[in-house]
């Protein structure tokens, strides 16, 4: 004979239904910087994550997420954020590029404005 209980029969009982929370993933070594406490917008239309993880490994990103989700190892180089905002690389498709000796400085301020990828309209 099978026993079906019901969430609602356990409740009922003063049981509850433990949730499986997931292991927190591990993330350690030489060279990983982490940024922390930041608002996270990540680019796919999903609600900014605020007090989120940035996890960078060389030139790699390795974790986005919250901070319950991770466990940072003494290796890591950690960067406190809170109060900032963690947002993808910002396309510009209408840019003048100046000539050969200013370009340099030119492309440091447009990146330091947070513009990764141009476009040069007359080009």
């Amino acid at each position: 004979m099978k026993l079906w209980v019901s969430t609602a029969a356990l409740l009922a009982m003063g049981l509850t239904v433990a949730e499986a929370k997931p292991t927190p993933r591990l993330i350690d070594g030489e060279g990983v910087v982490a940024l922390t406490g930041a608002t996270v917008i990540d680019g796919t239309d999903a609600a900014p994550r605020p007090d989120a993880v940035v996890a960078i490994e060389k030139d790699r990103i390795v974790y986005v997420g919250d901070r319950a989700g991770v466990r940072l190892g003494k290796k890591v180089k950690t960067v406190n954020l809170a109060g900032c905002w963690v947002v993808p690389g910002f396309i510009d498709t209408h840019v003048h590029i100046p000539g050969v000796y200013d370009r340099a400085a030119f492309l440091a301020q447009v990146a330091a404005y947070g513009t990764t990828t141009v476009r040069e309209t007359a080009g």
